[in-house]
């Protein structure tokens, strides 16, 4: 109730927006409107948020061919589709998104590049 009556809600999903944006600029997803349909979506919007940041893959920069090698060689990511040539991650299915949320909460000392 206090998100609704004092705005917080608007401002996690400006917030959200606004971390979708910066995910796009990565230009890492083939198809990033499969996330911004969900920014409306309060549980996403503030998984987005949490992600955008925290993420070492988001706030270092980290090349796309380099996160995309991490994605295909850890265990638990391996699942995650990429598009025909693999340059870019496919979101086309609920796991796929799951999927690349987990990879963008990956801490930094998870990581290894």
């Amino acid at each position: 109730m206090l998100e609704k009556f004092f705005g917080f809600l608007d401002a996690i999903i400006k917030e959200a927006e606004a971390s979708m944006e910066v995910i796009e600029q990565l230009d890492i997803l083939k198809n990033p409107e499969a996330l911004k349909e969900l920014v409306e979506d309060v549980t996403f919007a503030r998984k987005l948020t949490k992600v955008a940041n925290s993420s070492p893959f988001l706030r270092k920069h980290i090349p796309n061919a380099d996160i995309i090698a991490f994605a295909s060689t850890y265990p638990a990511l391996k699942k995650m589709r990429l598009n025909a040539d693999g340059s870019k991650f496919n979101l086309d299915t609920k796991v796929s998104k799951d999927l690349f949320f987990k990879l963008l909460n990956f801490t930094t000392n998870q990581i290894i590049l």
